[in-house]
C-alpha cells in the first residue's frame, strides 16, 4: 500500500507528464499554423499575378481589330517561364466579325492552377462609323448622285484618285487602295483630287480616328 508521500509524488509526475504532453501538442499546433501561414502570402501573390495577366491578355485581344484565332495549346506568356496562356475563340457562324474569346493563364510553376476570363470581340461596324464620322455629309457612295463638295467613294473613283496620286511625282512608293484611303484620312493635304478643295484637315477627330475604326471604314468604303 502506497504511503501518502508516494501518492503525492505519483500525482505530481502524472501532472508533469500531462503538462508536457499538452505543451507538445500546443507547440505542434503553433508550428502547423506558422508553416501554413508562411506559404499563404506567396500563394495569394501568385493568384493576384495570374488574374492580372489573364485580364491584360484579354484586354489586348479585344482591343485589336483582327479577330483572335484559336491557339491550339498553351504558349509562354511573353517570355515569362512561370506562366503560360492559351486563347480559345468561338467565331459566330452568322457574323465573322464577332466572336467569344476565352483567355486562360496557367501557373506559376509548380502551382499549375489556372485563371480564365471570357469576353466578346466585336469588330467596329463600318456603316455605323461612316455615319458617326459624318462621312456621308460630304461624300456620295457607289452610284449615288455625286456631291460637288467631295469625291465620290465608288471603287472606280478611288482607283482613279489612287492612280493620279501615284503619277503625281510625290516621293515614296506607289500606294495601294488601302494605303491611299489611309493617307486621305490621316494626311488629307498630301494629295488633292482634281476639282476639289481639301477640307478634311479641318476635322482632327476624323484624321486621328482610332486605327480599328480606320480599318473598318476602309473595308466598308471598298465595298461600294
Amino acid at each position: 500500500m502506497m504511503s501518502w508521500r508516494e501518492r503525492i509524488r505519483a500525482v505530481t509526475m502524472m501532472e508533469l507528464v500531462l503538462a508536457m504532453g499538452l505543451l507538445f501538442v500546443a507547440a505542434g499546433g503553433v508550428m502547423t499554423i506558422l508553416v501554413a501561414g508562411s506559404g499563404y502570402p506567396r500563394r495569394t501573390q501568385y493568384v493576384v499575378v495570374r488574374d492580372a495577366l489573364v485580364k491584360a491578355k484579354l484586354d489586348e485581344l479585344l482591343a485589336d481589330s483582327t479577330p483572335p484565332t484559336y491557339s491550339g495549346g498553351y504558349n509562354t506568356y511573353y517570355g515569362n517561364p512561370d506562366y503560360e496562356f492559351r486563347v480559345d475563340t468561338e467565331i459566330a457562324n452568322f457574323d465573322s466579325d464577332s466572336s467569344w474569346v476565352i483567355v486562360t493563364v496557367k501557373g506559376p510553376k509548380p502551382y499549375e492552377t489556372t485563371s480564365s476570363l471570357r469576353g466578346l470581340f466585336v469588330r467596329p461596324n463600318g456603316a455605323a462609323l461612316f455615319a458617326a464620322y459624318a462621312c456621308n455629309s460630304c461624300h456620295a457612295t457607289g452610284t449615288t448622285t455625286p456631291n460637288p463638295s467631295a469625291p465620290n467613294l465608288s471603287m472606280a473613283t478611288l482607283t482613279q484618285g489612287m492612280n493620279d496620286r501615284n503619277a503625281s511625282g510625290l516621293p515614296g512608293p506607289a500606294l495601294t487602295i488601302d494605303e491611299y484611303i489611309r493617307e486621305s484620312v490621316r494626311d488629307p493635304l498630301a494629295f488633292e483630287v482634281a476639282g476639289y478643295t481639301v477640307a478634311m484637315d479641318a476635322y482632327p477627330d476624323i484624321n486621328a480616328m482610332p486605327e480599328e475604326d480606320l480599318q473598318a471604314l476602309t473595308a466598308y468604303i471598298k465595298s461600294f
